[in-house]
This record gives structure tokens, sequence and C-alpha cells, in this order.
């Protein structure tokens, strides 16, 4: 099997959307012995650790399904950060694994709201800290502790919101201000493939994106290693003198049906940082980002029509889908935003 070829197999696995009417851990086991098999036909020299790491993943999260939330968070911590010489591990904590975004960025945040008129800006932002009792358990957060959300493109909020209709949709822009580092989560690019440390990250990556089968649940059991990590990162926001501010990743909620480009599923989950002041929102995010005033898709248009020529006629591959991007009513609000001017919460 050729490079091309492992791409291709391994991104089948991203999400791994078999078998949703079957045990969570029936599908997670399928999935990593899936591409356990995939790496064979690719490159046996990391096989036998990545036997190793899959084996750990399936029993930290069979003791997690058996209550042991402690015992599942020690094994995780220990698999991501046990010692260098022992059993293998995956470089998550690691430099090389961390996405920087220079200062100046864009991000996007939806929200559905009962009115999207006259919204203030703050309602875009994270949960406020003293409404925390609100906070949902989600994919990279757990029930309580508030986290900025944000994506890397309009659509793919829309996608996360489970397509709600954009006249009830809020939108803003986020620009940051200050450099991020990001833990990559995201789906590798091919050339990275070739690096055993990317190799070892698939199975972490593969559990972490199990689409959830009932979203109507209160208990998602595929959230069960994303959170885990997610308190690993509250409990560890340095690497040496690096700051890490959250977690970059691809929704689960990918499809062909728009012809975008993949890294318009790219997220963000960024939690709060100081949660015992008198602050309803956290000074460090408020000095991290600034915001757009919310508008909506229906307003815009209703303001000018977006009157968009379609260009990608003569274009191929990733370049006619970035075009597609532009041409739709997501790249256009995108485009209408950049206009918009920033504003800082405090």
């Amino acid at each position: 099997m050729d490079l091309e070829e492992f791409y291709k197999k391994v991104c089948e696995l991203l999400p791994y959307k078999e078998g949703k009417e079957c045990d969570f851990y029936k599908r997670l086991s399928k999935a990593l012995d899936t591409y356990i098999d995939c790496l064979k036909k690719y490159n046996n020299g990391t096989v036998r650790e990545v036997i190793y790491i899959c084996n750990k993943l399936k029993e930290i999260v069979r003791n997690s399904l058996k209550g042991l939330h402690v015992t599942s968070a020690a094994q995780l911590k220990f698999l991501l950060q046990g010692k260098i010489g022992t059993n293998p591990k995956i470089n998550l904590f690691d430099l090389k694994t961390i996405h920087t975004i220079e200062a100046g960025n864009d991000f996007y945040r939806i929200r559905k709201l009962p009115s999207v008129y006259n919204v203030d800006a703050k309602e875009l932002f994270h949960i406020p800290i003293n409404k925390r009792g609100i906070v949902k358990t989600q994919r990279y957060s757990i029930p309580g502790y508030p986290c900025l959300y944000l994506g890397k493109s309009i659509y793919g909020c829309w996608e996360e919101l489970h397509r709600p209709h954009m006249h009830e949709c809020a939108v803003s822009r986020f620009q940051n201000t200050k450099t991020l580092n990001l833990i990559d989560l995201s789906i590798a690019e091919k050339e990275r493939l070739k690096l055993p440390d990317t190799q070892k990250l698939i199975p972490l990556i593969i559990v972490c994106m199990i689409p959830v089968s009932n979203d109507s649940d209160t208990y998602k059991p595929e959230y069960i290693v994303p959170q885990l990590i997610f308190e690993l990162l509250i409990k560890n926001r340095k690497i040496g003198n690096t700051i890490i501010h959250g977690i970059e990743y691809t929704s689960t909620h990918t499809n062909t049906e728009f012809d975008f480009p993949n890294d318009t599923f790219t997220n963000y989950a960024i939690p709060v940082v100081d949660i015992n002041g008198d602050n309803q929102y956290c000074k460090e995010l408020c000095s991290a980002f600034q915001l757009t005033l919310p508008t909506t898709n229906e307003i815009e248009k209703l303001k000018i029509g977006y009157g968009v020529v379609c260009e990608n006629m003569d274009k191929e591959g990733l370049e006619k889908k970035r075009e597609n991007y532009k041409a739709s009513d997501f790249g256009c609000l995108e485009e209408r935003l950049n206009k918009f001017p920033l504003h800082t919460i405090s």
C-alpha cells in the first residue's frame, strides 16, 4: 500500500460512521482494528507500538464504561505523558503536535437564538461563568465548565449545530489578538502520515472522532476520551514555557454533500482560564479575542444582495472547492463580516 492509498484509508476512518446502531465499544474496536490492518499494509515499522496504543485506548474506554473514571484518567495521562523509554506513548503534549496560529486570524461562531435582532456581542462569547450551571456536556468540554467553541468557517459552525434555519442564527467573526497554541487533533495532512509519531497519534484521533449515536442521550460514551484530554489540558496548560490555549479538531459532521474544502470542518475548543473571579467572562479570553457585532445571513442579504458570480468553471480540485465556498452564502456572509469592526469583551 502506498502513501496515497494509506491516506485515503485513514480518511475513511475519520470520522468512523459505520455501525451507529452498534454498541460504542464495538464500533471503537472495529475502527482501531481496521486502522491496524491498514498500517500493516503500509508500514510494519510502527505496528507493534500502534497495537499497544490501540489496546490501551480500548482499556481506558472499558474502565470508564465501568464507572472507573479516575482509573481511566490516570491511564490516559500515562499514555500521553508517560516516561520515555518505557511503553509506547502518544506524543500529544509535545511542541511537535502543537499548531500555532499567529494573531490576526479569523474564526466564526453561530448561536441559534429566540431573537436575532439587536444581539449584543457578548451573546456570541462563551457562556458567562456565573451561568455555568447551563453548560452541557460537549465533545471537548465537561458540564459546568465554560468553553469558547469556534469554527474555521461559518459552514462548519452550521453543521455542528445540525443545520438550523440560518435566519434563526446570529453570526459573529472572531479574530485572535494573540498567538494561539492548540493541541492538534485534526485530520492529519497526507505527508505527515509518513511520520511514526503521526501514525501513533491516529488511533487517538479515531477515538475522538466517533460520531454520537443518539444526540438526545444525556450520557455520550463517544465523549469519554475527548473529555479526558480536555481535563488534562486544564491541568497542563503549559509545555515548557509555551502556553496551550485549546484544542483544534475536525468535526464529526463531515460530508460530501457540499463540495467545499475539508478545512471548513475545522473547529476549536478553548476553555476559560480564570473561573474563580467575579467576572462573567474570562479575562484571558477577553484579551485574546475581538469579535464583530452579530448579524444574520437574512439581514445581510436584505441590505445588499450578494450577487456572486461563480468563477470556477475551468478550475479543478482544491481551487474549485475554494471557489465553490467563496460563492456560497456561507462564503459571502464571511466576506460581509470581514468589513465589520471588531470589539473587545470586558
